[in-house]
């Protein structure tokens, strides 16, 4: 709840109020930033696409319960942890670029 600034959207002036006061306001950022890397957490291992697949096949009734729990990760993070996977995506990006 405190990583996000609620504006409406339908009054530009007080939107463009709570935005200026956002930016400006002294250490309101700080105050905020647990918050915010909590939510990009929950973001990126939570609540994204890949994540919600695996929580629902580990759930599931039809997998057996004493096989090892495998977790579907993002692009992103197998990029970061695995520098084999990052090494080829950056060899596919390269040819794409000289074609």
């Amino acid at each position: 709840e405190e990583s996000l600034i609620l504006i409406d959207i339908n009054n530009f002036d007080k939107s463009l109020e709570i935005i200026r006061k956002a930016i400006y306001e002294k250490d309101g950022y700080e105050k905020r930033l647990s918050a915010l890397i909590e939510a990009r957490r929950r973001i990126l291992y939570e609540y994204n696409l890949p994540a919600v697949i695996s929580n629902i096949i580990n759930s599931s009734s039809i997998r057996d319960k004493s096989e090892e729990k495998y977790i579907i990760n993002s692009r992103r993070f197998m990029r970061t942890k695995y520098p084999k996977e990052l090494y080829e995506f950056i060899n596919w990006k390269i040819k794409n670029i000289l074609r």
